[in-house]
């Protein structure tokens, strides 16, 4: 029998630390929508299976400075149900649940939402980004999943952080970018921290959208000043070690730039090149130096 989960925290769950404090929650929150019954008690145990095999889900942070480290709380995520919310799906209104903090330090650092809504059933997966991101987030949701159906989940223990991972796959450096670059709002009005989300319907097949997307913003940025319009696209390193399990944060980004000329298919271009070169391992260490 392994002893009690602990890892180290790393530089980027650092950063997501200190975001929570600055403009909370910063969370991951997967929303599935479908038909059918929502079984609480059945959610609950799923999710108690699912995270004794994924104890990266049951995370409380300990100690101070540069000995902090996560610890396997043993208590399981709560699955809490919540019944007539009226949230349509389609933005904040109603839906004070997602935005509600929670405690790195006290726990959970995960939970399941339950909306059994007649017309759409919907369940809500929240992960804290200090302890988890998109790639851990659904290898301990994909568990749940298996749990529901009466599978055996596939679980993970792996405590290698970012910078770990990173290393192992490239020990040179490069030169990094400089930090400037121009907000896509325009200068900042007020020091109100927040965001606005909305979800929206874009119809058709949109062609190589992440890099129409990045020219699209580029230049509402220039309407507001002149100057370098760059982008951090996140990547998760997994692919790197496919047998690699983990729920931590194993993302990095690459880097992007983008000029008064660049066009949609460049911007893709140079994604897949640095993608396949992995020289964006490199620059990220680089960027921790």
């Amino acid at each position: 029998m392994s002893g009690k989960y602990t890892r180290k925290l790393s530089f980027n769950e650092r950063l997501f630390v200190v975001g929570n404090k600055l403009s909370p929650p910063m969370m991951n929150q997967g929303v599935f929508e479908g038909k059918g019954v929502l079984d609480v008690e059945k959610w609950r145990a799923a999710v108690a299976a699912a995270s004794e095999a994924n104890p990266g889900s049951r995370l409380v942070m300990r100690g101070v400075l540069g000995s902090c480290r996560w610890v396997d709380s043993g208590v399981a995520p709560p699955v809490i149900e919540i019944r007539n919310s009226g949230w349509s799906g389609n933005g904040w209104e109603n839906a004070p649940f997602l935005k509600k903090p929670l405690d790195l330090k006290k726990g959970p650092t995960c939970e399941v939402l339950l909306l059994p809504d007649e017309t759409m059933p919907r369940v809500i997966f929240r992960t804290h980004h200090a302890v988890m991101d998109g790639g851990g987030s659904f290898t301990w949701v994909f568990d749940v999943m298996r749990a529901l159906r009466g599978e055996p989940c596939v679980g993970s223990r792996s405590a290698v952080t970012d910078t770990e991972l990173a290393k192992s796959l490239e020990a040179g450096y490069r030169t990094p970018y400089p930090t400037e670059h121009l907000p896509p709002t325009g200068a900042i009005d007020g020091d109100e921290p927040g965001f606005i989300w909305r979800r929206i319907t874009i119809p058709g097949r949109p062609h190589n959208l992440l890099g129409q997307i990045a020219v699209i913003v580029a230049h509402e940025a220039w309407k507001y000043s002149d100057g370098i319009v760059r982008f951090a696209i996140p990547v998760d390193m997994r692919q790197h070690q496919p047998k690699l399990l983990s729920t931590a944060n194993l993302s990095y980004a690459v880097y992007i730039e983008v000029k008064k000329d660049t066009t949609p298919e460049q911007i893709s271009a140079d994604i897949e090149q640095q993608l396949r070169s992995e020289e964006h391992t490199s620059e990220l260490q680089s960027r921790q130096s």
